[in-house]
């Protein structure tokens, strides 16, 4: 069992080993602050990480291509999960679960037998899970600390950015302290981690750091950087809590302490460019029954960008360039050759202006979802939700999110959500808010009053011949003046057994005759009949 019975940042005048020597005072956090840089559009994550020394260190990401899979695999310098095969984000950003702007380990090859002892502190580019999504990037610093030791007692642990103390009460196969710090920062803004400034080779020492680099990532070295002087890992074993018995790590001489000067570090060196803003607003396909299809491309970025795509499977080839407006939006729509009865899972935009580094977006190229009708009816408490996609020649299979029905359906419910989502097996998705509607038919007539144009006279067909949003069935003030009076009876009279005054067949018979006649009287000197959508009318 392990107890970390407390931690210690180092004071100003603080000895840390036997005799007179003293180190730096360590900051208060242990570490200084450092700046993230703007997001990279190629990956989500920062451009770079400075510290407060003015270090800026990019993703190390110099690679060699594996003859197998054809993907970027770890060469000399950098160390990174390689890229998954057949995920596209893991590909375009080249690499998989896990890359370093920074990495720095302590190694303990010189420990004596029976204590080992694990030193990370990283700066990391991770994600949610272990599979590369765009969405869940999950950058941050860490501080690791993880010890065997071989005898029960106080630990007192030194290292670049302060000290922690742990109490080991019982051993254990394995490690006996395993300790943490995992701080997630963001990009564009000042951070506070557990470490940095970034430790890097002691230039002073040979070899020197391959150009471009901090260290190699594989040879140990003395390093520079530790904010408190502390540019060791120690390790020294006390008998009692105070830390003032000395108790004797076995195979060490009789000695209590234990310390390495020797880190394997990486870091690449921020060049200073970044790269071409460009985001992709939507990549899409759309095909018919006639096995027509095109693609459309839609992007926004720096506005002196040049903008192309490329694809497979029918996609003409070569890169094909999108129109900018001048105003940083980007389009192109191509249609699929020589047909649409393959349509490529992803299309590759990519992005070049003169002063910045290329970008390149793998993306899905997905059907268009439109939700055409989301509406709750208060009266019978359904929800109805009907939809349809781009992809009318081999239609997909369309969800609804919060029913986990496909669509359409109509749902009883009684609470409906305020919004819904429909999914497309063919990767399209559109959300829109649920209407509330009343379904009451007063009249019986089929339609809801809601939308019925003439509330006290059934008319299903909702004739409204005039265009005035009152149905012909309650609609014979003719003259629009608010109310059926003897110049509508006269109007009426004139076009008696007229095929070709509309306005005039109240019933809809397609002629004027006396039943239109006694429509009107049953509503002479009353106003014209409610509607729900009626345009508003003079008062009788």
């Amino acid at each position: 069992m392990t107890h970390k019975i407390k931690t210690r940042l180092l004071a100003a005048a603080l000895g840390l080993c036997a005799g007179s020597q003293a180190h730096a005072a360590c900051p208060e956090d242990g570490a200084t602050p450092f700046t993230a840089g703007p997001a990279n559009p190629n990956n989500g994550f920062a451009e770079y990480v400075q510290d407060s020394n003015g270090l800026a260190l990019e993703l190390c990401s110099v690679s060699t291509i594996d003859p197998v899979t054809g993907l970027p695999g770890n060469a000399p310098n950098c160390f990174f999960d390689p890229p998954q095969p057949g995920n596209p984000f893991s590909e375009q950003i080249g690499f998989g679960a896990e890359g370093f702007w920074w990495l720095a380990q302590a190694d303990d090859a010189a420990f004596p037998a029976g204590l080992a002892a694990v030193l990370v502190m990283a700066a990391e580019a991770a994600f949610l899970t272990e599979t590369p999504r765009d969405g869940d990037q999950f950058p941050f610093t860490r501080l690791r600390i993880r010890l065997d030791v071989p005898v029960v007692g106080f630990y007192r642990v030194t290292h670049p950015y302060g000290e922690q103390v742990f109490e080991v009460t019982t051993l254990v196969p394995g490690q006996e302290v395993r300790e943490s710090f995992d701080i997630e920062f963001a990009p564009d803004a000042v951070n506070q981690g557990r470490v940095g400034p970034w430790l890097s080779w002691d230039p002073a020492v040979e070899p020197p750091a391959p150009a471009g680099f901090i260290g190699d990532g594989v040879t140990s070295h003395t390093v520079v950087g530790s904010p408190c002087g502390t540019n060791f890992l120690r390790i020294e074993a006390f008998s009692d809590a105070a830390l003032t018995l000395p108790l004797p790590i076995p195979n060490n001489g009789g000695s209590n302490t234990v310390q390495t000067d020797l880190f394997t570090v990486q870091g690449q060196i921020f060049d200073g460019v970044l790269a071409t803003p460009m985001v992709s607003d939507r990549t899409s396909y759309s095909r018919d029954g006639a096995s027509t299809a095109q693609v459309d491309v839609f992007t926004s970025g720096a506005t002196t960008a040049s903008v192309t795509f490329s694809g497979a499977a029918n996609v003409p080839a070569g890169n094909l360039p999108l129109t900018g407006d001048g105003s940083g939006s980007f389009y192109a729509s191509e249609l699929l050759d020589p047909n649409g009865s393959v349509v490529p899972a992803t299309v590759t935009l990519a992005a070049t202006d003169v002063t910045t580094d290329p970008t390149t977006l793998i993306r899905p190229l997905t059907d268009v979802v439109s939700i055409t009708r989301a509406e709750y009816d208060l009266v019978t408490q359904t929800l109805t939700v009907e939809a349809a996609s781009s992809d009318t020649l081999v239609p997909p299979t369309l969800t609804v999110g919060e029913l986990g029905l496909p669509a359409p359906v109509s749902a009883v419910l009684t609470v409906p959500p305020g919004r819904v989502t429909v999914t497309s097996s063919a990767g399209g998705t559109d959300a829109e808010p649920v209407l509330v509607v009343d379904s009451t038919d007063s009249e019986g007539d089929g339609v809801p009053d809601t939308h019925d144009n003439c509330l006290s006279l059934a008319n299903a067909d909702q004739r409204d011949t005039d265009g005035d949003g009152y149905g012909n069935r309650c609609d014979a003030d003719f003259n629009q003046n608010g109310v059926v009076d003897p110049a509508d009876f006269s109007t009426l009279k004139a076009a008696l057994g007229s095929r070709a005054a509309p306005n005039q067949d109240l019933n809809g018979n397609g002629i004027v005759d006396p039943a239109d006649f006694s429509i009107l009287k049953a509503n002479l000197g009353q106003p014209v009949g409610a509607s729900c959508c009626g345009v508003p009318l003079p008062p009788p």
